[in-house]
């Protein structure tokens, strides 16, 4: 089956793509996932979440984060990242009856 974080990015060279949206210079990056790390804007991408939520998340200690020496960004774990997803994975269906 295919990964659960899956992600086409669209890359446009100048405003080409705003000009003729089926220009050939597009180019399609897929499955950001194939690296160990990534950044609090790519966790956005593949969440659908904004900037200010990440980084909540990250001050909260929701997301946990990576600090490399001599390296001022932040990286997150994409093994990480997809074990926190599961630890906060619910089930909707109700056991005791629910209100019915």
């Amino acid at each position: 089956g295919k990964d659960l974080f899956m992600v086409i990015k669209v890359e446009t060279k100048g405003n080409d793509y705003m000009k003729n949206p089926n220009s050939t210079n597009v180019a399609v990056k897929a499955d950001i996932t194939n690296k160990i790390l990534i950044s609090p804007s790519e966790v956005c991408q593949l969440l659908g979440i904004g900037k200010t939520t990440v980084y909540k998340l990250i001050h909260e200690g929701v997301i946990p984060v990576i600090k490399l020496p001599y390296c001022r960004k932040l990286y997150i774990s994409v093994d990480a990242l997809k074990s926190t997803i599961s630890s906060y994975t619910v089930s909707l269906t109700t056991t005791d009856g629910g209100d019915e």
